[in-house]
């Protein structure tokens, strides 16, 4: 016996006068401790992160052996011992939880578990995670939440992780995406949609030609583009002080209450953005209503009957369809709104109304009147994180604008 192990032989030698359904051994080429299920020779577990070199490690097993008794090792293994069974609770899970669009791709990672149906170990999950994807693109990432949901799942049952999705093992996971996802701008710029980028003349040339016909569309668009707002956001904002908005968490995709300001502050007056405010979200909620929510329990529809009531909007999708039918684009209803191509600036481009939430972020970035404002207030005015703001929203920026806006707002400290 190696030296390695000898600290857990003395437990295993010690087993053999006892009677415990679980038996501790070792495997040689290994470092972690293993349990045997005494009536079947063929269920082992790993007791990972305990190794068989560490006495205090060796202890806590010999002690876990005592307390399960004749109990399975993994309560949830008896209860949940197939992909189909699995998927069922995961599914019931995700019903409560979770908006109705967010469950897409998990729904359809489960039907693939069950198809495939793994051994519920750590490395068939992993087998499947790595299938037909690699560290760094989208399908991986979206596998990857997929599996934290499962997790979670199995944590808010049972009150720890699986023994098969650990969340540290999953955390390595999404490490090392991270580590592998693109940093070339220039390659980002290859795959991602082309925005269209307009300018405060083209917006109010637009605009006043348009008003008169199109009256909720253009304070929709307006809105969008003075706010950066998500097409689905102007269903939820509320009007604060001095022409700011806020924008609240779990109604919209943003990740917590935010206040933003306006891009343009003329044209809450040239708009009368905020004195059409009420009536025209009034309108929007006739003809697109809302799904409102219980946060606790998704299965509840509510009735928000105080601003600083929250609940999940459940057809944000929906809601930000009816934007997208109803305005401008290939699918819209109003004339074409051409903005700037960013990748060649002699040429335009029809804008659809995301678009003008890029506008937003881009002229914050390029305009020297802005440089009193960073990136990271910015970010947060959008309800992403930076990250996020970096990554897709800063895509498009004109690198000319942007240096102008460095050498216009740079203040130098000695002048004479």
């Amino acid at each position: 016996m190696s030296r390695s192990s000898c600290e857990l032989q003395s437990y295993v030698d010690l087993q053999r006068s006892h009677d415990y359904r679980w038996k501790l051994f070792e495997k040689k080429d290994r470092d972690f401790i293993y349990v045997r299920d005494r009536d079947d020779k063929n269920k082992t577990h790993s007791l990972t992160p305990l190794t068989k070199h560490s006495k205090q490690d060796c202890k806590q097993a010999w002690a876990d052996v005592q307390n399960k008794g004749e109990d399975n090792w993994y309560k949830n293994v008896k209860e949940d011992s197939n992909w189909s069974e699995i998927k069922k609770f995961i599914l019931e899970y995700l019903e409560k939880s979770n908006k109705g669009s967010s469950n897409a791709n998990a729904k359809s990672h489960l039907n693939s578990l069950e198809k495939i149906n793994p051994k519920l170990t750590w490395g068939s999950i992993k087998d499947w995670l790595h299938r037909d994807h690699q560290y760094g693109d989208s399908g991986f990432r979206n596998k990857l939440d997929s599996l934290s949901q499962i997790r979670k799942a199995f944590f808010l049952r049972d009150g720890e992780d699986p023994h098969w999705l650990q969340k540290q093992l999953l955390e390595r996971e999404r490490e090392n995406h991270n580590s592998m996802k693109p940093r070339n701008r220039s390659s980002k710029q290859e795959g991602a949609k082309v925005r269209a980028i307009i300018s405060k003349e083209t917006a109010e040339k637009y605009f006043d030609e348009n008003i008169d016909q199109y009256p909720l569309g253009i304070w929709c668009l307006a809105m969008m583009l003075c706010y950066g707002l998500r097409n689905h956001e102007l269903w939820h904002i509320q009007k604060l002080d001095n022409g700011f908005i806020l924008v609240p968490w779990g109604l919209t995709k943003s990740i917590d209450d935010h206040a933003v300001w306006p891009l343009y502050q003329s044209w809450l007056d040239r708009y009368h953005l905020f004195d059409n405010f009420k009536k025209h979200q009034e309108r929007l909620n006739r003809n697109s209503k809302p799904d409102i929510r219980d946060a606790e329990d998704v299965s509840q529809r509510i009735t928000l009957s105080h601003k600083d009531d929250r609940g999940l909007c459940y057809n944000n999708k929906v809601l930000g369809a009816y934007i997208t039918d109803h305005t401008i684009g290939s699918k819209g209803s109003m004339p074409p709104l051409l903005g700037d191509n960013p990748k060649r600036k002699s040429h335009k481009i029809a804008a659809i109304p995301y678009d003008l939430r890029h506008t937003y972020a881009v002229t914050m970035a390029s305009d020297p009147n802005w440089s009193h404002v960073s990136e990271e207030e910015t970010a947060k005015a959008m309800g992403h994180s930076l990250e996020v703001h970096r990554r897709n929203y800063q895509l498009w920026i004109d690198g000319d604008k942007q240096r102008r806006r460095l050498i216009d707002g740079f203040k130098h400290p000695y002048r004479k």
